[in-house]
């Protein structure tokens, strides 16, 4: 079978020299092809498959329930719900609650649409030494019932 395959790429490189531009194609086309797969393989690795920079990633869970006022909304855990979550639950390690939030802000440059998330001061915590937020810290804002994070 090792003479027939040199037969056949002889065979193939005489043709393909022939004619030029039938080969010139015959490279794009094939360069595009594994140009593109090599695109969607680094998307869908970078996505889907590659773990999260996080100790122990593959034990991270998003746990939520739906509410009868919210029932779009799946993730909606109430304010007062959450402790008695935080407190009743065994099977966790830690229990972080999260709120994605658009802000906007008045600068120098006109009104601008922040998006961001308000968190508890433990969420921080649940991602392990190299956690996220490493270098902040929480403070009260004067007034206010709430803090923020300082970085």
């Amino acid at each position: 079978w090792l003479d027939d395959l040199g037969r056949d790429l002889r065979h193939a490189f005489r043709s393909l020299r022939r004619s030029p531009g039938f080969a010139t194609t015959v490279v794009l086309v094939l360069a595009l092809g594994i140009g593109a797969n090599t695109a969607m393989f680094s998307i869908v690795y970078g996505m889907l498959i590659r773990p999260l920079p996080y100790p122990e990633a593959d034990a991270i869970v998003r746990v939520g329930h739906v509410s009868a006022l919210r029932p779009d909304d799946p993730a909606v855990v109430s304010n007062a719900t959450f402790p008695r979550l935080r407190e009743g639950v065994e099977s966790f390690e830690q229990i972080a609650a999260h709120v994605q939030r658009s802000l906007v802000w008045l600068g120098p440059d006109g009104p601008r649409t922040l998006r961001g998330q308000w968190c508890r001061p433990r969420s921080f915590g649940s991602c392990g030494p190299r956690r996220i937020g490493a270098g902040c810290s929480w403070r009260r804002m004067p007034g206010r019932e709430r803090g923020a994070w300082r970085c």
